[in-house]
């Protein structure tokens, strides 16, 4: 496994749990806000090698705040700054150096923000349902758990690529891997330490 995968979990990891131990604001601040900006970077940085140009700038502020915005249960600024960077991001597309493909960077700009700020927004929420702080670990420790069983089913037994496309890497036997680590750990979490009552906005 690269260290380029392990070094982040290393350190966000950790982060991640023991931002779920304590009160929502101030540390998810810190353990959502590094996420963000560490996932939202990676991914402008691999379409820039790719040749692509989006206006980062705009893009990893708008995943931190898309992230943040649900702090306290309450998502009030996620509209408001989703199109406040869309609107800024289309001038900048508008006004810059032609480029035939600068509606292209547009859409590159937001899609990294939207897919790491929007899906982190999830975790305050989690957090602060009841019980919120047992769940977050669980959550968090069957997403690992997914993604290594992924990595070594699909090392060893990958024969059907998912994805060619979008990630030549992927195949079909890891996702059915990880599918069942996840299940697996879930499973044991289910026996080991039962879940507490479920809330109704869980179910």
């Amino acid at each position: 496994m690269s260290w380029r995968r392990l070094l982040p979990a290393a350190v966000l990891g950790p982060l991640l749990l023991w931002a779920a131990a304590q009160e929502p604001v101030p540390a998810y601040v810190l353990g959502v806000g590094v996420c963000a900006l560490i996932g939202s970077g990676e991914l402008y940085l691999l379409l820039a090698r790719a040749g692509y140009r989006p206006l980062w700038p705009l893009g990893v502020p708008l995943a931190v705040g898309l992230a943040l915005s649900t702090l306290g249960g309450a998502s009030w600024g996620y509209p408001h700054l989703l199109a406040g960077i869309t609107f800024g991001g289309l001038v900048w597309a508008a006004f810059r150096h032609p480029r035939r493909d600068a509606l292209l960077d547009w859409a590159l700009t937001l899609a990294p923000a939207l897919y790491v700020g929007g899906l982190l927004a999830y975790y305050p929420l989690l957090r602060a349902l009841p019980h919120g702080g047992y769940w977050v670990p669980v959550v968090l420790g069957c997403t690992w758990a997914a993604d290594i069983a992924a990595y070594f089913v699909g090392r060893r037994w990958g024969q059907t690529k998912l994805a060619p496309t979008l990630s030549p890497g992927k195949s079909a036997e890891g996702a059915l891997g990880g599918l069942a680590g996840a299940v697996a750990l879930a499973a044991v979490v289910a026996v080991v330490a039962p879940p507490p009552a479920l809330s109704p906005l869980v179910l």
